[in-house]
């Protein structure tokens, strides 16, 4: 038995904005055993780490990385997602995740399965310190679709069940469909080309009998909200047009995992500050101090993302948090986000207009909800020990996420 205790710590609640003053957390073979206060600790024979007067809050929970992917490529380069050593490059992005406080990831979609083999090495070589991934498996797409070159073109039901039996082999818990009906752009597709809600609610269905949940990549049209909504799915990844239809979003069951940060990486903050794209600079001018500068050519960028990003910038601010369960996805290995974006994430979610006690709670309990996890995102006796150690108490003081003391991942403390 592999037991420890963390001592005379803070204890931060981000769900209730709980606090508990001075307590010790104790940890056998990777999980909380006890959380109890100080005086009620008594050694015990547990190695003892003294944090006294810091802060711990659950790991962060990124719902949306592609960790096989290597983001670090310039604007030409699209073999970003065809690394020649996804291995290495993956173990890099998990301990570069880790090291900002991310203790899960979600991951949204590989080459032929690759991430399968991830985590199949990670288990063969006892690599517990690393990020728990949670794969997707191969991706849903429709013909020429969003990534069809990491995933499988829908055809028929024969052709979807051959999929999900080589996901469900593979580990994965979850399928990600590519789904909007305006992304004909970049790729030169036929007008209207994703799914109907038919064929979504047929796959979601199918999906289902297989234990999958949903989750739905669909930007920037009201019409691929639409349909992903009426099809079940579970989360909707990347920004869509939250005005009037914020209202289809107010849901327990569905989560919204909008990924402002890549779009801000896409595009290039300096290049749209300089072009005064969106009519809101006064919050461009805030966020840019928590984007990575890049200066690209706006003639090259699609005008999908162009309007994307004034969905972020002119229309979510207004109708933050109104009753709409959002999470923190980074869409790290994308075009040149890298794998400590869900700190920014979180940035860009306090800068638009959440409170400290939103994005946490959306970085950590409401993302486990999401993924039907309560050993996660949590502390509490009985869940995984993936923790945080800060300097300061993370509902007042954000920033303090940037430098934190050490993070413990699945029991394992690493010190920073």
């Amino acid at each position: 038995m592999n037991s420890c205790s963390i001592c005379g710590v803070n204890i931060v609640h981000p769900k209730d904005s709980i606090i508990l003053y001075n307590y010790v957390i104790r940890i056998i073979d990777g999980f909380i055993a006890e959380v109890l206060p100080i005086k009620q600790y008594n050694g015990k024979n547990d190695k003892t780490h003294d944090f006294e007067g810091c802060w711990v809050m659950p790991g962060i929970i990124d719902m949306h990385t592609h960790i096989t992917f290597e983001p670090h490529y310039t604007i030409q380069d699209e073999a970003y997602c065809k690394s020649n050593d996804f291995l290495q490059c993956s173990i890099n992005n998990l301990n570069e995740m880790k090291s900002s406080g991310i203790t899960t990831c979600r991951d949204m979609g590989s080459h032929n399965n690759s991430t399968f083999i991830v985590k199949k090495y990670l288990l063969e070589n006892n690599l517990y310190n690393l990020p728990e991934i949670i794969s997707c498996g191969d991706i849903i797409t429709y013909e020429s679709g969003h990534m069809c070159c990491c995933g499988h073109e829908f055809k028929n039901v024969d052709s979807l069940i051959s999929t999900l039996l080589i996901n469900k082999t593979c580990d994965a818990k979850f399928i990600k469909i590519a789904s909007d009906p305006k992304d004909t752009e970049t790729e030169g597709r036929i007008p209207n080309p994703a799914f109907t809600i038919e064929q979504l609610s047929q796959i979601v269905n199918i999906a289902q009998r297989f234990g999958f949940y949903a989750a739905c990549h669909t930007y920037p049209s009201v019409e691929g909200l639409t349909r992903a909504i009426a099809a079940n799915v579970r989360t909707i990844e990347h920004a869509v047009p939250l005005n009037e239809d914020i209202k289809k979003m107010c849901d327990d069951n569905l989560f919204f995992v909008p990924t402002f940060v890549a779009a801000y990486d896409e595009v290039g903050i300096l290049e749209l500050l300089k072009k005064g794209i969106s009519k809101n600079q006064i919050l461009l001018e805030k966020i840019k101090d928590y984007c990575i500068p890049k200066i690209y050519n706006l003639s090259s960028v699609p005008k999908s993302l162009l309007e994307w990003f004034n969905i972020l910038c002119d229309v979510l601010p207004e109708n933050l948090y109104k009753g709409v369960n959002f999470c923190i996805g980074s869409d790290a290995g994308c075009k040149g986000t890298d794998f400590r974006s869900a700190l920014r994430e979180i940035m860009l979610l306090k800068v638009i207009g959440a409170t400290n006690q939103q994005v946490l709670f959306a970085a950590t309990e409401n993302a486990a909800k999401a993924l039907s996890r309560f050993d996660i995102g949590i502390i509490k006796p009985g869940a995984r020990a993936n923790l945080l150690l800060l300097r300061d108490n993370p509902l007042e003081i954000i920033d303090t996420l940037f430098e934190n003391v050490g993070v413990i991942c699945n029991g394992i403390l690493e010190l920073h």
